[in-house]
Protein backbone atom coordinates (compact mmCIF):
# COMPACT_ATOMS: atom_id res chain seq x y z
CA UNK A 1 0.00 0.00 0.00
CA UNK A 2 1.32 3.26 -1.09
CA UNK A 3 0.18 7.16 0.29
CA UNK A 4 1.73 10.48 -0.35
CA UNK A 5 3.24 12.13 1.97
CA UNK A 6 1.54 15.89 3.02
CA UNK A 7 3.55 16.43 5.76
CA UNK A 8 7.43 17.66 5.67
CA UNK A 9 9.66 15.13 7.02
CA UNK A 10 12.19 15.97 9.95
CA UNK A 11 14.69 17.89 7.88
CA UNK A 12 13.06 18.95 5.53
CA UNK A 13 13.18 16.49 2.60
CA UNK A 14 10.02 15.33 1.25
CA UNK A 15 10.75 11.65 0.06
CA UNK A 16 7.79 11.05 -2.48
CA UNK A 17 6.56 7.88 -1.41
CA UNK A 18 5.92 6.29 1.73
CA UNK A 19 5.46 2.47 1.28
CA UNK A 20 3.52 1.04 4.51
CA UNK A 21 4.01 -2.47 5.33
CA UNK A 22 1.82 -3.97 7.95
CA UNK A 23 3.40 -6.85 9.94
CA UNK A 24 1.42 -9.81 11.57
CA UNK A 25 1.27 -8.43 14.64
CA UNK A 26 -1.19 -5.25 13.55
CA UNK A 27 1.85 -2.76 13.18
CA UNK A 28 2.44 -0.65 10.20
CA UNK A 29 5.90 0.09 9.84
CA UNK A 30 6.86 3.39 7.15
CA UNK A 31 9.93 3.43 4.99
CA UNK A 32 10.81 6.02 2.09
CA UNK A 33 10.23 4.67 -1.06
CA UNK A 34 12.71 6.74 -4.30
CA UNK A 35 11.31 10.23 -4.64
CA UNK A 36 9.36 9.87 -7.70
CA UNK A 37 11.14 12.87 -10.31
CA UNK A 38 8.43 14.88 -10.47
CA UNK A 39 8.28 15.67 -6.07
CA UNK A 40 11.36 18.18 -5.73
CA UNK A 41 13.21 17.00 -2.43
CA UNK A 42 14.04 20.55 -1.64
CA UNK A 43 13.37 24.21 -2.76
CA UNK A 44 16.08 26.39 -3.86
CA UNK A 45 14.16 28.59 -1.22
CA UNK A 46 15.34 26.55 1.49
CA UNK A 47 18.80 25.87 0.45
CA UNK A 48 19.38 29.49 0.46
CA UNK A 49 17.85 29.17 3.94
CA UNK A 50 20.95 27.47 5.15
CA UNK A 51 23.59 29.53 3.82
CA UNK A 52 25.24 33.21 4.09
CA UNK A 53 22.41 35.51 2.42
CA UNK A 54 25.33 38.28 1.43
CA UNK A 55 25.81 38.74 -2.17
CA UNK A 56 28.73 39.40 -3.65
CA UNK A 57 28.71 41.96 -6.58
CA UNK A 58 31.03 44.32 -8.36
CA UNK A 59 30.32 46.85 -11.22
CA UNK A 60 30.89 46.09 -15.02
CA UNK A 61 33.48 49.42 -15.03
CA UNK A 62 36.04 47.98 -12.07
CA UNK A 63 38.66 45.82 -13.85
CA UNK A 64 39.46 42.42 -13.57
CA UNK A 65 42.46 42.75 -11.42
CA UNK A 66 39.89 44.21 -8.88
CA UNK A 67 37.52 41.55 -9.52
CA UNK A 68 40.03 38.76 -8.85
CA UNK A 69 41.05 40.29 -5.37
CA UNK A 70 37.21 40.01 -4.53
CA UNK A 71 37.08 36.39 -5.62
CA UNK A 72 40.68 35.61 -4.33
CA UNK A 73 39.47 37.21 -0.62
CA UNK A 74 35.92 35.92 -0.54
CA UNK A 75 37.32 32.16 -1.81
CA UNK A 76 34.10 32.28 -4.23
CA UNK A 77 34.06 31.66 -8.09
CA UNK A 78 31.85 33.97 -9.59
CA UNK A 79 30.68 37.77 -8.66
CA UNK A 80 27.03 39.06 -9.76
CA UNK A 81 27.84 42.33 -12.07
CA UNK A 82 24.93 44.61 -10.91
CA UNK A 83 24.24 47.87 -11.85
CA UNK A 84 22.61 49.53 -8.56
CA UNK A 85 19.87 46.54 -7.83
CA UNK A 86 19.40 45.56 -11.64
CA UNK A 87 21.46 42.54 -12.54
CA UNK A 88 23.70 43.02 -15.65
CA UNK A 89 26.18 39.88 -15.98
CA UNK A 90 28.02 37.41 -13.99
CA UNK A 91 31.88 36.98 -14.00
CA UNK A 92 33.48 33.64 -12.74
CA UNK A 93 37.19 32.62 -12.41
CA UNK A 94 36.61 30.70 -16.01
CA UNK A 95 35.62 33.74 -17.93
CA UNK A 96 38.60 35.45 -16.27
CA UNK A 97 41.15 32.07 -17.46
CA UNK A 98 39.51 31.64 -20.73
CA UNK A 99 39.06 35.37 -21.50
CA UNK A 100 42.06 37.36 -20.05
CA UNK A 101 44.68 35.11 -18.83
CA UNK A 102 44.60 32.61 -22.13
CA UNK A 103 44.96 35.42 -24.62
CA UNK A 104 47.49 37.42 -22.50
CA UNK A 105 45.19 40.52 -22.12
CA UNK A 106 46.73 42.87 -19.01
CA UNK A 107 43.54 41.99 -15.67
CA UNK A 108 44.45 45.45 -14.65
CA UNK A 109 43.49 46.95 -18.04
CA UNK A 110 40.89 44.97 -18.88
CA UNK A 111 36.78 46.05 -17.95
CA UNK A 112 34.90 43.54 -16.14
CA UNK A 113 31.69 44.52 -18.93
CA UNK A 114 34.56 42.85 -21.36
CA UNK A 115 34.74 39.48 -20.18
CA UNK A 116 31.43 38.91 -18.56
CA UNK A 117 28.53 36.86 -19.39
CA UNK A 118 25.70 39.08 -20.67
CA UNK A 119 23.16 37.03 -20.78
CA UNK A 120 22.68 35.11 -17.16
CA UNK A 121 20.51 32.08 -17.01
CA UNK A 122 18.58 32.24 -13.37
CA UNK A 123 16.18 30.19 -11.26
CA UNK A 124 13.33 30.94 -8.90
CA UNK A 125 13.51 30.37 -5.29
CA UNK A 126 10.36 27.98 -5.88
CA UNK A 127 12.07 25.88 -8.08
CA UNK A 128 13.14 22.57 -7.02
CA UNK A 129 17.22 22.31 -6.26
CA UNK A 130 16.88 18.93 -8.65
CA UNK A 131 15.97 21.94 -11.57
CA UNK A 132 19.50 23.43 -10.86
CA UNK A 133 21.22 20.55 -11.06
CA UNK A 134 20.16 19.54 -14.40
CA UNK A 135 20.52 23.12 -15.63
CA UNK A 136 24.09 23.39 -14.79
CA UNK A 137 24.65 20.11 -15.89
CA UNK A 138 22.85 20.75 -19.60
CA UNK A 139 24.59 24.25 -19.40
CA UNK A 140 27.92 24.03 -18.16
CA UNK A 141 27.45 26.46 -15.73
CA UNK A 142 28.52 26.55 -12.08
CA UNK A 143 26.72 29.70 -10.45
CA UNK A 144 22.79 30.26 -10.57
CA UNK A 145 21.83 33.92 -9.32
CA UNK A 146 18.27 33.35 -7.66
CA UNK A 147 15.72 36.12 -8.82
CA UNK A 148 12.42 37.30 -7.16
CA UNK A 149 10.21 39.53 -8.30
CA UNK A 150 12.90 41.05 -10.33
CA UNK A 151 15.19 41.19 -7.90
CA UNK A 152 18.66 38.94 -6.71
CA UNK A 153 17.95 37.43 -3.59
CA UNK A 154 20.69 34.71 -3.64
CA UNK A 155 22.91 32.97 -5.62
CA UNK A 156 23.72 29.22 -5.51
CA UNK A 157 26.69 27.27 -6.76
CA UNK A 158 27.43 23.88 -8.01
CA UNK A 159 29.34 23.19 -4.67
CA UNK A 160 26.08 24.00 -2.44
CA UNK A 161 24.33 21.71 -4.62
CA UNK A 162 26.88 18.64 -4.61
CA UNK A 163 26.84 19.31 -0.25
CA UNK A 164 23.04 19.46 -0.53
CA UNK A 165 22.85 16.21 -2.30
CA UNK A 166 25.15 14.48 -0.32
CA UNK A 167 23.22 15.79 2.82
CA UNK A 168 20.19 14.14 1.36
CA UNK A 169 22.29 10.98 0.42
CA UNK A 170 23.13 10.46 4.05
CA UNK A 171 19.86 11.38 5.46
CA UNK A 172 17.85 8.61 3.31
CA UNK A 173 21.00 6.26 4.20
CA UNK A 174 20.22 6.95 7.87
CA UNK A 175 16.67 6.12 7.40
CA UNK A 176 17.19 2.86 5.47
CA UNK A 177 19.80 1.46 7.65
CA UNK A 178 16.96 2.00 10.81
CA UNK A 179 14.80 0.64 9.24
CA UNK A 180 16.85 -2.34 8.42
CA UNK A 181 17.79 -2.60 11.96
CA UNK A 182 13.97 -2.28 13.32
CA UNK A 183 14.25 1.13 14.62
CA UNK A 184 12.58 3.07 11.70
CA UNK A 185 10.59 6.10 13.10
CA UNK A 186 9.50 7.59 9.67
CA UNK A 187 11.48 10.30 9.92
CA UNK A 188 9.57 11.13 13.70
CA UNK A 189 12.55 12.52 16.08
Amino acid sequence: MQQAVVARVTGGYNLGLVETLRTGAGCELQMAAPARKDVPMITIQQLLASKSSELFTISADDTVTTALAILSARRIGALLVMDGESLKGIMSERDCALKVALPGRRAEETRVSEIMTHTVITVAPTQPLEDCMQLMTERDIRHLPVMEDGRVVGMISIGDVVKETLKQQRYLIQQLESYIRGAYTGGLR
